[in-house]
């Protein structure tokens, strides 16, 4: 009888440490599940008709992003498309490591994302990229001004554009892996 207080307490205990764990492996798989959305939003006037394909969820349709962008762009209903890959890389800065955000993008993600002045640089070269505001300031840091050295390629930057992100870098996709596919459906087009 003394001991039913400590017993009911022990029990509530156990209850709320098992509700915690419960909680941070929702937390953790929620993460996961939004691991690769980066993304920039959409303008308003485009919405109604474009529609937005989260291929980095699925492990097949981002293996085979370049043959779904193939797909995409060859019917008559797709007004424009746009695709992106992104990925962190390592750029080593004297004894230690930064990640720069590297996204391989199509001309026509400068229309969904509202970035300016992607298309018509992604359309004239094969190793450069153009670099947001915060990643040429980085660069500035180390003195290197006009490429980004990344692992053993060296891409010549051919434009700085003004963005929210933290460190990151816009270069040509050349086919591979696609983490996410915008497509703009023309006004009018029966999509059967």
């Amino acid at each position: 009888r003394k001991h039913r207080l400590r017993n009911t307490m022990l029990g509530l205990q156990i209850f709320i440490g098992i509700f915690f764990l419960i909680c941070v492996g929702a937390s953790i798989a929620q993460l996961i599940f939004l691991a690769g959305e980066h993304t920039n939003e959409l303008r308003d006037s485009t919405k109604p008709r474009t529609i937005h394909l989260p291929l980095h969820r699925e492990y097949t349709l981002r293996q085979n992003g370049y043959n779904l962008l193939q797909f995409i762009q060859s019917k008559n209903w797709a007004e424009l498309t746009g695709a992106m890959n992104f990925e962190h890389v390592k750029y080593h800065r004297n004894d230690r490591e930064s990640l720069i955000g590297l996204a391989s993008v199509t001309p026509g993600y400068e229309e969904f994302s509202g970035l300016s002045g992607l298309k018509e640089a992604l359309a004239t070269g094969e190793d450069f990229c153009i670099i947001n505001e915060n990643l040429r300031r980085f660069l500035e840091t180390d003195s290197i001004v006009g490429y980004l050295p990344v692992g053993s390629i060296t891409y010549q930057v051919t434009g700085v554009i003004q963005d929210n992100e933290a460190l990151r870098a816009y270069i040509p996709y050349h086919g591979g892996q696609l983490a996410n596919l915008w497509v703009r459906v023309r006004a009018g087009a029966n999509i059967d």
